[in-house]
């Protein structure tokens, strides 16, 4: 049997109300060269029931509810396309989205890594207003390589080279939220990437707030780059170590702030100290000194509203 070009993963759980929407914008593609494969994560609500509407349309796989890492690994595992697309089941792709991906596959010669370009919404009508604006992209050797540039690569926009993927071990399932990253930086070194700016590739639905819960996954997860990272577990070596730790620290810069901001002081403290010497090497001084002046205002921020605490801090877990 032919392969595919493309396998489209959607890991779900309980998304009955959203993943109708993912699944029918995947299956609208201008290019169908594709299978759509949905990894259900153990749901409880009516989620089986919507997919097997679907039929043979698409192919359903089910798990108990292990997380998103290991959902898309099970996806994976039964992929038959030449490329790897993930698509997450509260997003969106436009109908171009993988005509745009296959034409820059050709055009790029075959790059092992793709990331699309995300339009933020919250407000489905605001969709029907964009247009599939004129094509620009820029070609790395590598992601390592993209790493002074900003470039962000989520499990939502990245397209990979299968066998790439098979050969590097898939995502981790640790109960973290930086497990897409954790992915990219080990297929940092393994050939060519490309960033797609233009056109808008992938709906990225925002949701009205993150909870507590998902800030620590998110903290767990960066704590998780940094001990990858010092115990040498990346690929590149020494000499591409200050492009995997630009990458980390860029992730690390906001979850900081957003334990702060929700009283955390010392999770974001100890996020600080423990980046602190790659920012003074990448001569990240604005952080570097407004942080503590940050950390000093939320202590006074919390004592006000707790007058009982000690600190200052609210405590994990």
């Amino acid at each position: 049997m032919q392969r595919p070009f493309f396998s489209t993963i959607i890991p779900a759980y309980n998304r009955e109300k959203l993943i109708g929407k993912a699944i029918d914008s995947a299956a609208g593609q201008e290019f169908d060269d594709q299978e759509i494969i949905v990894v259900d994560d153990g749901s409880t609500d009516g989620t089986l029931n919507l997919l097997a509407t679907y039929g043979d349309r698409i192919k359903v796989l089910r798990q108990e509810n292990c997380g998103p890492g290991a959902a898309r690994n099970l996806g994976i595992a039964h992929a038959r396309g030449v490329y790897v697309a993930f698509l997450d089941s509260d997003d969106l792709w436009f109908p171009w989205t993988l005509s745009t991906y296959a034409d820059t596959i050709v055009r790029c010669e075959r790059p092992v890594m793709l990331a699309g370009a995300l339009f933020y919404f919250s407000n489905e009508n605001h969709l029907g207003e964009i247009r599939q604006d004129e094509f620009q992209c820029t070609v790395f050797d590598d992601y390592l390589t993209a790493a002074g540039k900003g470039v962000f690569v989520g499990s939502g926009q990245a397209v990979v080279q299968r066998d790439v993927l098979v050969r590097s071990g898939g995502f981790s399932t640790a109960p973290i939220n930086a497990e897409d990253h954790d992915l990219a930086i080990r297929l940092g070194a393994s050939g060519r990437f490309v960033q797609i700016h233009s056109p808008f590739l992938i709906a990225y639905r925002q949701h009205s707030s993150a909870s507590t819960m998902d800030s620590f996954r998110t903290y767990r997860g960066v704590q998780y780059l940094l001990s990858q990272e010092k115990e040498g577990k990346y690929p590149g070596g020494s000499s591409r170590g200050l492009q995997r730790r630009s990458i980390i620290m860029r992730h690390a810069r906001p979850v900081t702030l957003g334990l702060l901001k929700l009283g955390y002081c010392r999770e974001a403290w100890e996020l600080y100290r423990s980046t602190f010497a790659w920012h003074v090497q990448e001569g990240r001084w604005r952080y570097l000194v407004a942080f503590p002046a940050l950390v000093a205002v939320s202590h006074l921020r919390f004592l006000r509203s707790d007058p009982q605490s000690e600190t200052g801090c609210k405590r994990a877990g």
